[in-house]
């Protein structure tokens, strides 16, 4: 497809890294996502030792949509993870795509854009490939 839209089903995902992996295995051109988001937290991780040392690149949030499984908007299981914009931009950037850039949101756009609490990011696949 040369145009992918995955529009508010990424946080009823338990595994949206291997969602956006689909998502760029079907895109030849643009991709856009738009997405609730969490919180992003900075800082290093001790990787199995003090002397390993690797930098957070995002998070993901666990949100719990056990009692909303009934309904057709939720996540089958309920288990649910919530990328923070920092991570999906990284995320995306891994799983293949290029020129990876958060849109900019209107001001009289949906309150939850323009506060930050959802995102819409674009990528686009390499033209080698």
């Amino acid at each position: 497809f040369d145009l992918v839209l995955c529009f508010g089903l990424l946080y009823h995902l338990e595994d949206p890294i291997g969602a956006l992996r689909q998502a760029r295995a079907l895109c030849q051109d643009l991709c856009v996502v738009e997405t609730q988001v969490v919180p992003n937290m900075s800082g290093n991780v001790d990787w199995g030792s003090y002397r390993f040392v690797k930098p957070l690149q995002g998070v993901f949030g666990i949100i719990d949509e056990t009692w909303e499984t009934h309904g057709k908007e939720a996540s089958v299981t309920g288990i649910c993870l919530a990328p923070s914009t920092e991570g999906l931009l990284w995320i995306m950037e891994k799983v293949g795509f290029v020129d990876v850039q958060l849109l900019p949101c209107p001001d009289d756009g949906y309150e939850q854009l323009r506060f930050g609490k959802r995102v819409m990011v674009s990528g686009r696949v390499p033209r080698d490939g």
